[in-house]
């Protein structure tokens, strides 16, 4: 089916569109193998997250039976904790920040000098994702190992 559009006085058919998607995409050197590899990049995402949520289960009952001053003293008396907890937030936010960025960009189009990286920028997009949601994961880890601790159950 084609469909007809108006761009600024001018009448594109989908057809067009479709032509000239995959022309920009061979023009600026996106290779099919990377857009192939998106799908696996976003399956390990879902994966991470999945994770996550199991880490979430398992806490949330410990979270609930914790008192809050124990699990404050818990967590800001044990000095490697809180160093780890802040290093993976900053890395976890400049990472996302960084996809963001990166996404924005890609959204708004590159500007001329970039676009001969436009698949290297497409991976690094893609990378900060995926680093992003394994920062999470390890975070959450670190919290569901404090919360389960048997010293902590009652």
């Amino acid at each position: 089916m084609i469909v007809f559009v108006g761009v600024q006085g001018q009448v594109v058919s989908s057809v067009d569109i479709k032509e000239k998607s995959v022309y920009s995409a061979t023009t600026f050197g996106i290779s099919q193998s990377m857009l192939n590899e998106a799908p696996v990049i976003l399956l390990v995402i879902m994966v991470f997250i999945a994770i996550n949520v199991y880490f979430s289960i398992r806490a949330w009952p410990s979270w609930k039976r914790t008192d809050d001053g124990v699990l404050r003293a818990k967590a800001f008396l044990n000095k490697d904790f809180l160093n780890r907890n802040f290093m993976l937030v900053f890395i976890t936010g400049a990472s996302f920040g960084l996809h963001t960025f990166l996404e924005f960009i890609e959204i708004f189009e590159y500007p001329e000098a970039w676009t001969q990286f436009t698949q290297q920028i497409r991976i690094l997009s893609l990378f900060t994702l995926t680093a992003s949601m394994l920062l999470l994961v390890l975070l959450e880890y670190y919290w569901c190992k404090l919360l389960i601790r048997k010293t902590l159950k009652r």
